[in-house]
């Protein structure tokens, strides 16, 4: 699944982690058992691509390890760790904080950011000093999701800084949908652009802002019910089906979260 040139740079680049790694992942398998009484299960095509992925990924170095979750034989783990779809990859963190989830096939710019992720996760970096300061006026715990395309750089830039977010600060919880694999996320939402964030589980905007606007927006999501949306790059937001290079998302409606 992985080409090898990627797995060898993989190979030496995992060399320098400072402590083991586990990834849970979650999918559903394909067994043809039908339980009385149970609901329908939903297909789920990419299950077998992402264990492929994350096989070849934790088979580059001893220092990661991969746990597999059978989704609908464990209610009360998935219940426990907040998984809602598959597949799902889920990197769990220690004291309580809440663990980095990823929502789909973990592969194009996505897979990259994951790498990065993955390189820091046994020692997060410490935010700057400004950064800081701001996190610490976090309430509470804040839930952060992306909605947004692997094929476009500006979903990989707000995947990047939510999960940056959560790297610098245990009471961020950083979720990733990838939109290819769930579609109708996007049209539950109602977005008309990707990338898309929500913030506190009802603020939202469309394009990439910095982290330092991301926490920004976070703080004043939790103290007021109109926050201001935070600055986004210019051209970050790209219009679903439009333009070429556009998200290839079948989905079309307004940005309404």
């Amino acid at each position: 699944m992985i080409p090898e040139n990627v797995l060898a740079a993989l190979r030496q680049r995992f060399e320098l982690l400072s402590a083991p790694v586990t990834i849970d992942y979650f999918h559903q398998g394909e067994s043809g058992l039908i339980v009385p009484g149970a609901a329908p299960r939903t297909p789920c095509p990419a299950c077998g691509p992402t264990k492929e992925t994350l096989e070849d990924l934790v088979g580059v170095s001893p220092k990661l390890r991969l746990v597999t979750h059978e989704f609908h034989a464990e209610p009360q783990l998935v219940e426990s760790w907040n998984v809602e779809r598959v597949p799902a990859v889920l990197l769990r963190r220690g004291a309580g904080a809440p663990p980095l989830r990823y929502y789909g096939l973990p592969q194009g710019l996505f897979f990259e950011v994951l790498v990065e992720v993955i390189s820091a996760f046994p020692a997060p970096p410490s935010p700057p000093a400004a950064l800081a300061e701001v996190l610490d006026r976090l309430t509470d715990t804040l839930s952060i999701v992306v909605v947004g395309s692997m094929r476009h750089p500006a979903g990989a830039q707000a995947v990047a800084s939510a999960y940056q977010l959560a790297l610098f600060s245990n009471k961020v919880e950083a979720t990733v949908i990838e939109a290819e694999t769930f579609p109708e996320v996007v049209q539950q939402l109602g977005l008309s652009e990707l990338p898309a964030t929500v913030v506190a589980d009802k603020h939202g905007f469309s394009g990439v802002a910095n982290t330092m606007a991301l926490a920004q927006f976070g703080v004043d999501a939790q103290q007021s019910d109109s926050p201001r949306p935070p600055q986004v790059a210019p051209g970050s937001a790209a219009a679903i089906g439009g333009a070429p290079g556009a998200p290839p998302v079948s989905a079309r409606s307004r940005l309404h979260i």
